[in-house]
């Protein structure tokens, strides 16, 4: 792995509030993630696969294109999630109450260079 991808994810997980961030495939298995592997993590990976999949769906079904971001807030957490190549999704969970206008600049700043990486594999 290239190691400019890697620092990229790292950039992105060092913002405020942000626990985790992870490149899954559309099959729901992660692909690199910082902090490495866990099994709550592996656990997101999948259910978002299926999320990322209906995201898909919608913006296909009602001419509205592929989703640039999308950004879900619960009461213990955060989710963003969008793609980075036709097989890969960035997700990164940060905690309630996060900057959510930071988190967006950092993953404006980032996405570039991962969606880059990407599309050389």
């Amino acid at each position: 792995m290239n190691p400019s991808f890697r620092e990229a994810l790292v950039h992105i997980q060092e913002a405020e509030s942000v626990a985790a961030v992870a490149v899954v495939d559309t099959d729901g298995m992660i692909v690199v993630s910082v902090p490495d592997r866990s099994e709550d993590l592996e656990a997101l990976a999948a259910s978002a696969s299926g999320i990322f999949s209906f995201l898909m769906a919608l913006g296909s079904d009602n001419s509205l294109g592929d989703p640039l971001q999308a950004t879900m807030e619960y009461a213990e957490g955060i989710l963003f999630m969008g793609p980075l190549s036709e097989s890969t999704f960035l997700v990164v969970l940060a905690e309630s109450g996060s900057p959510l206008g930071q988190i967006r600049l950092v993953l404006r700043r980032y996405r570039p260079e991962l969606e880059q990486y990407l599309s050389t594999l």
